[in-house]
């Protein structure tokens, strides 16, 4: 089992190489149309870390890190497929 400090620094890297893969992609390849998508994505990954951090409790077990693992898998998974939506379409 994971200690809280590395669950919190693992939840708090994979969210930041998420968004920084947006502001990339958005500087890359956005248009004025999808432009603020991005950036509601990216919020969507801030809120994804505060909750997930904060669910980081005082008192955590093996299933809370469980349920915790399953949860962010299944959140990083939403944001995922809207990031991959907003990319061109291959020709």
């Amino acid at each position: 089992m994971a200690n809280k400090r590395q669950l919190k620094k693992a939840i708090q890297r994979a969210c930041g190489e998420m968004a920084g893969e947006c502001i990339m992609a958005q500087d890359l390849l956005s248009t004025e149309e999808n432009y603020a998508q991005w950036d509601e994505i990216v919020i969507d990954i801030a809120m994804l870390q505060a909750q997930g951090v904060k669910r980081v409790g005082n008192k955590f077990t093996k299933a809370d890190e469980k349920a915790l693992t399953e949860w962010f898998h299944g959140e990083a998974e939403k944001i995922v497929a809207k990031m991959n939506a907003l990319l061109p379409k291959k020709q």
